[in-house]
């Protein structure tokens, strides 16, 4: 009688516990429904970097991205989840997720990313590399700019040095509203701490931010991507495949719970903590939008002809 298949599922990068109770709530749910055939390893970088001490780190402490491709592919691992956009660098497709008011709220959200588009782009990152997307969650919800000096207004950004991620959505998105984006992961800081001296704001999440003045753009949303290795998933059976798509993708509805739960609470919190909020009016909204138009424009033939309106239709 042979015993469970071990899932493996490394957790890749802070903020860990954000990772691991996505990584619970599949391994409940998988666990249940394979009747215990099938049992979630969940590791932390360090737990892994006992399994594979040749592991490349980040400047943070996290795993490169590289390396979590690597593994997935070769089928070191099962699973892993990581920021969207970070598969833009196998699909350029996924870059088209952080457009600025791409969304219109978290049905529209849900529509897109559980219906064929969504299943689209997951199958997408399987035709050019060995790695298959499962399902899209937040990590962190709406994405704010973040400042350790007050930001009550868009002209704030106005030649502001903005610490932002790699999409170069991003890029441009803060170009056009006249600030000077910047991609730095480096000397230790990590993507969302305002390194003394080099950043003025930061493009980031309530809760992965740590300083102590937010304006509240929700322009787009941090999304991260539950993904599995092709290698892995091509020695489940058919059904087993079922019951893995189905697990990911209900982890994925219940984290997208949780991360605006966790929005809400920040929120009642945020004056305790020390930590003042500045929320768009309805004109300022109407403003960023109007100058963040030229993204579409400028952005159009990085994607699939008619991928935008598909995410946009909903």
């Amino acid at each position: 009688m042979t015993g469970p298949k071990i899932v493996s599922w490394v957790i890749a990068h802070e903020p860990v516990h954000l990772f691991v109770r996505t990584a619970r709530a599949f391994a409940d749910e998988i666990e249940k429904t394979s009747k215990g055939k099938l049992v979630v390893e969940i590791l932390t970088v360090s737990d892994y970097l006992k399994k594979d001490d040749s592991a490349s780190l980040s400047p943070d402490g996290s795993l490169s991205f590289g390396h979590i491709f690597n593994a997935l592919e070769d089928g070191r691992i099962a699973m892993s989840q990581t920021a969207t956009s970070v598969f833009g660098l196998i699909n350029k497709n996924f870059f088209a997720l952080d457009l600025p008011f791409l969304f219109r709220d978290h049905d529209h959200v849900s529509a897109v990313m559980e219906g064929p588009t969504g299943r689209e782009l997951c199958e997408s990152l399987s035709e050019k590399s060995g790695i298959r997307g499962l399902a899209f969650t937040y990590s962190g919800g709406y994405r704010v700019i973040g400042s350790n000096r007050p930001v009550d207004t868009l002209t704030a950004l106005q030649n502001s040095s903005v610490r932002i991620n790699t999409n170069p959505v991003n890029y441009v998105t803060m170009k056009a509203l006249g600030s000077n984006p910047k991609k730095l992961l480096k000397n230790g800081y990590g993507y969302d701490e305002i390194e003394p001296g080099s950043m003025d704001v930061t493009e980031t999440t309530y809760l992965r931010f740590k300083g102590k003045h937010i304006l509240k753009t929700q322009h787009n949303l941090y999304m991260t991507t539950i993904a599995v290795s092709s290698k892995f998933w091509d020695e489940l059976d058919a059904e087993t495949q079922e019951l893995f798509q189905a697990a990911a993708l209900r982890a994925a509805q219940i984290e997208r719970e949780w991360s605006i739960e966790d929005c809400d609470k920040f929120e009642r919190e945020c004056v305790e903590n020390g930590i003042e909020i500045h929320e768009l009016t309805a004109s300022e909204r109407a403003q960023f939008e109007e100058m963040t138009n030229s993204v579409y424009q400028d952005t159009e033939d990085w994607f699939s002809p008619g991928l935008v309106d598909k995410l946009k239709m909903h």
